[in-house]
């Protein structure tokens, strides 16, 4: 049996450890290698097993907690009529099922390897190629992503033969207990996020185990729990795992119409669908929420937490991302990939704290006292994340970061944050988004100073809560974010606060906790109106246009009907100048010649005059 200092380990756990590290344990050249193996203690996958199995040592020694899983657990098989991890794929080498027992003793290199970090698409290229053929060829038809990140991409899909209801399906890195122990090889394997075993066993009595993710064992846990998605099954092939539970996507959503046939992978980088986080919510450091939608959310968000914490369960990143709102404000705790279980009391007291930027605005006093030190203001410029030497509570840790969320669907921004938007600084927890390198280097420092500034607050001032909410409200708020952990809640005592399910006694209108439009939809909805405005400018311009043309064909037309006017005026003009001149010419010529004729005339009666007086000329000659 294996020789680590453990003392609660399941026999399950302790055979496979002893498969995979062998004869290392005691070569000192591993010694530093397998140090956070010790830290396995009371690992949830380390203690499952035996928790469920009856008679065992650890079953025997927290009976409470053996019989609340073990009911949770048996509901949970006996509302199923399917087994939870369906792929029955083997591997070719050896025959044994990829979520077997052996397979754990495997390290595992992914094709992921290749991919650059940055690179999304080619990742979930990766993960769709490698998807279990039985999930996506033979028991659900995909229809589209509904999100992706550096670990993993959920899928939008249904059962073949039943189009109503709707599944996500996450899609991550299989993270063996091998890959795990050997999480100092980090660098040629993937997806082993932390030293911390990510798979565990399912109990089944007489038969085979298979190794589920920790988070579907524990969605599995919860299924008698509306604050969590319902488990339907888990697919584990080759080096991904991917975990079936129901979606929570808007009505709309789910009539949308889709193509009965998986996607190809570029279709299915083009069908995207989102749901509604509780970010989605808040634009500017401006809430839609009124307090009695906030009250109804933090009521449920309170009942998920306490429910977990039944199972000794502490979820260590509830933040407004990972938790679904849906249309009457119902709440559903998502993603529960980061945790803390524990055995007893000391299993929640940890050394060190991991500070993240994301998670500025939920510092504690304590921590944000710590970041002033010369060593960690160095470490926040070097690295996006580093651990804190600070002793904490880890349950109290997510009490608080619990009391953040709620003060910032209150307010609109994080407690003793600065109320005003300043669309250079954007949220407290964007301060290091940039880095502390090219051209945005001036705004990551900006940043820090006014991240500096808040953490000052949190330590010295007293907690501004707004006026327009109620006094138990505010009780609920200044009682949780009490400067000593001493007289912070535990959370019996916040379970017990007045404010808490105050939202029960409102009135039975559907209206009262309709989600308000989130910033989604606003954006959608100012988009169709940059576009129908678009439309009507493009209309208008073209009317504009065709006007433009009306009129110029018109003043065309005009200026066609002058210049054919001012031709034939110019014609007629011309006509009438020559039939004129012709006239001119036809009177002159008469005139010539009636003054021809009078000349004639003339001439004649001058002739006949003469001839005359030569008549009487030659007869007066003649008498005489």
């Amino acid at each position: 049996m294996s020789s680590f200092p453990v003392r609660k380990w399941g026999y399950d756990f302790r055979h496979l450890i002893d498969l995979i590290v062998g004869d290392r344990e005691r070569d000192p050249a591993y010694t530093d290698s397998y140090r956070h193996i010790e830290r396995y203690d009371s690992e949830f996958a380390a203690v499952i097993h035996d928790l469920l199995e009856p008679g065992t040592e650890l079953a025997n020694n927290f009976p409470d907690l053996h019989q609340l899983l073990s009911r949770r657990y048996n509901a949970a098989l006996a509302a199923r009529d399917t087994e939870v991890s369906q792929c029955w794929h083997t591997n070719p080498d050896s025959g044994e099922r990829f979520d077997s027992h052996k397979y754990q003793t495997r390290l595992l290199q992914h094709p992921e390897l290749e991919i650059r970090r940055d690179d999304e698409e080619g990742k979930i290229d990766s993960r769709w190629k490698f998807l279990c053929q039985i999930l996506k060829e033979q028991h659900f038809v995909i229809r589209g992503i509904i999100g992706s990140g550096s670990y993993g991409i959920v899928l939008l899909a249904h059962k073949r033969g039943d189009e109503g209801r709707l599944y996500a399906i996450k899609v991550e890195n299989l993270v063996t207990i091998a890959t795990t122990v050997n999480y100092h090889e980090k660098v040629r394997v993937v997806g082993a996020i932390g030293p911390s075993p990510v798979v565990a066993p399912l109990f089944l009595q007489n038969q085979e185990h298979h190794y589920i993710p920790v988070e579907a064992y524990i969605l599995l846990l919860t299924n008698e729990c509306d604050r969590f998605p319902t488990l339907d099954s888990v697919y584990t092939h080759l080096v991904y795992q991917a975990i079936v539970m129901s979606a929570h996507l808007d009505r709309a959503v789910a009539d949308a119409s889709y193509i009965p046939e998986n996607p190809e992978y570029d279709e299915l980088l083009a069908r995207r669908f989102k749901a509604c986080t509780a970010s989605q919510l808040i634009l500017k450091k401006e809430t839609r929420l009124e307090e009695h939608m906030v009250c109804k959310i933090a009521s449920q968000l309170l009942e998920g937490v306490a429910y977990l914490r039944d199972m000794h369960i502490c979820h260590d990143d509830l933040k407004n991302d990972n938790f679904i709102l849906e249309e009457d404000l119902n709440t559903i705790i998502i993603d529960m990939g980061l945790y803390t279980f524990g055995l007893t009391n000391d299993d929640y007291l940890k050394e060190e704290y991991t500070y993240v930027p994301a998670y500025e605005g939920s510092l504690t006093p304590e921590l944000a006292l710590e970041l002033f030190k010369d060593d960690y203001v160095t470490e926040a410029r070097k690295h996006w994340q580093f651990s804190i030497k600070l002793p904490h509570d880890q349950r109290m840790v997510g009490l608080w970061v619990l009391a953040s969320n709620i003060y910032e669907l209150l307010h609109g921004f994080a407690p003793w944050e600065d109320p005003e938007w300043d669309n250079g600084l954007c949220y407290v927890s964007d301060w290091r988004q940039y880095g502390f390198t090219g051209n945005k280097r001036a705004t990551t420092i900006a940043r820090l100073n006014v991240a500096k500034e808040r953490r000052k607050r949190v330590v010295n001032k007293e907690l501004p809560v707004s006026e327009t909410l109620s006094q138990d409200c505010a009780d609920a708020m200044l009682m949780m974010f009490a400067k000593d952990p001493g007289d912070r809640p535990t959370l019996p005592e916040l379970e017990s606060c007045v404010w808490f399910g105050q939202w029960l006694y409102q009135d039975d209108d559907p209206a009262t906790f309709e989600r308000p439009v989130t910033n989604r939809e606003i954006y959608r909805i100012r988009m169709e109106r940059e576009d129908l405005a678009q439309r009507q400018q493009q209309q208008r311009a073209q009317q504009q246009a065709q006007l433009q043309a009306q009129q110029q064909a018109q003043q065309q037309a005009q200026l066609q009907a002058q210049q054919q006017a001012q031709q034939q005026a110019q014609q007629q003009a011309q006509q009438q100048a020559q039939k004129q001149a012709q006239q001119a010419r036809l009177h002159a010529q008469l005139q010539a010649q009636l003054q021809a004729q009078r000349q004639a005339q003339n001439l004649f009666q001058i002739a006949v005059e003469v001839s005359q007086l030569i008549a009487d000329n030659d007869g007066d000659q003649m008498e005489e």
